[in-house]
């Protein structure tokens, strides 16, 4: 079953719609749409078809990836992202025809003209559907080819709008509609667990320890050599599990496992495999941290008919807002990334609100090197409440 929300919330002025897809029957789903106006529309597309437009996405991210890996000028990217075939722009933009139909994109884009700001799209479901951030909002013959990259790739939803997934339990999805701003004080705690392996884990470590210590307290995971199995697994979980921290971030390799996905694991320590099954060993994980940040690739919801994914498996231990990869990206992007993004959440001058330094990361990623392989930044997801904001010293947020 498939049920989805982007829901409004009255106390952030800019998040605005509220969409409720369901299933009525196998043949049948429904939207609803709440903005200005209510509006109820049938879509002409069933479960099935929902699948495989998941599928057809997540091939042509793929596709994508390798294309970039043997190398692409700025031209060929474009021409890449606009294949009728894999291409990832059009099969975003088939996605938003199939799902929304000509009816529904007009009423959003109707609601969506109402609203002064970057519009905030949160999805709260028991399942997830789609990578909604690269549904693409223009048809393939309205692009011009000879446009600047970022005009071009600003039609995907991962950069004009906010968006957030929370996976909730299916009872409890209709009437999930309201969440406050939580802030979080200076200075912020931040849990490191790194691969000392990779080169560009390596960087992020040098880079988090020039921070001011009056802004950020950093802790590194240290794990001795030699230690047993057990102990390493004891060692990890008793790190994850400390109440104090603010953010646990992970800079390492992420490996999942379609056929068994409790053996999906992370590389950590020197490359040693741990399990997302881990977490249920002694002492089980019970998570405190309000944010999780999986630098890693393809740690986001890969296939929705998958329960246990690193998204889910870590929100059942505990973890509320989670920062996820959807699909492969380069160790240059994903150290860049991670700087704009800590930036913008941390040390802007203004109270920026998780969902906003998650989507300007990705813009200023795409702007930092503007380079073919930079796309992969829309790659970054949240599944989180987006309005978590730092309280900067001597600057209050609204209550």
């Amino acid at each position: 079953m498939i049920n989805d929300i982007i829901y409004s919330n009255s106390l952030i002025p800019h998040v605005h719609l509220n969409f409720f897809i369901q299933v009525m029957s196998e043949d049948k789903l429904e939207i609803l749409i709440n903005g200005s106006e209510f509006y109820r529309l049938e879509l002409d597309v069933r479960v099935g078809d929902i699948s495989s437009l998941n599928n057809d996405l997540n091939r042509a991210a793929e596709s994508l990836v390798k294309r970039i890996q043997s190398g692409l000028s700025r031209e060929q990217l474009v021409e890449a992202l606009l294949d009728i075939r894999d291409g990832l722009a059009f099969r975003g933009h088939l996605a938003l025809n199939n799902i929304f139909g000509d009816n529904g994109i007009n009423i959003i884009r109707k609601e969506i003209g109402i609203i002064n700001n970057t519009p905030v799209l949160e999805l709260v479901s028991d399942t997830f559907i789609l990578p909604w951030e690269w549904l693409f909002e223009k048809s393939i013959d309205q692009i011009d080819s000879a446009d600047d990259l970022l005009h071009i790739v600003s039609n995907f939803w991962a950069l004009d709008r906010i968006l957030a997934r929370r996976h909730v339990p299916k009872q409890s999805v209709r009437g999930t509609t309201k969440q406050d701003i939580r802030k979080l004080k200076m200075p912020v705690v931040i849990g490191l667990i790194i691969d000392e392996s990779l080169e560009f884990a390596r960087r992020e470590r040098s880079w988090f320890k020039g921070l001011d210590e009056s802004l950020v307290e950093l802790r590194e995971l240290q794990i001795p050599n030699g230690v047993s199995d057990s102990e390493f697994i004891r060692i990890i979980n008793t790190f994850l599990c400390q109440p104090d921290l603010d953010i646990i971030h992970f800079a390492c390799h992420a490996e999942p496992n379609s056929e068994n996905p409790l053996a999906s694991y992370l590389r950590v320590a020197d490359g040693r495999e741990y399990e997302i099954n881990f977490t249920n060993a002694p002492p089980m994980v019970n998570l405190h941290a309000p944010i999780i940040f999986f630098n890693a690739c393809s740690t986001g919801i890969r296939n929705p008919l998958q329960t246990f994914q690193f998204v889910t498996t870590f929100q059942q231990r505990g973890a509320e807002n989670i920062i996820a990869v959807e699909a492969s990206i380069s160790s240059q992007v994903a150290e860049i990334y991670a700087e704009n993004f800590y930036q913008s959440f941390i040390f802007s001058n203004t109270n920026l609100s998780l969902g906003e330094a998650v989507r300007i990361a990705r813009i200023q990623t795409l702007e930092t090197g503007n380079k073919a392989a930079d796309i992969v930044a829309i790659f970054y997801a949240t599944y989180a409440n987006p309005h978590i904001v730092v309280e900067k010293k001597g600057n209050k947020t609204n209550e």
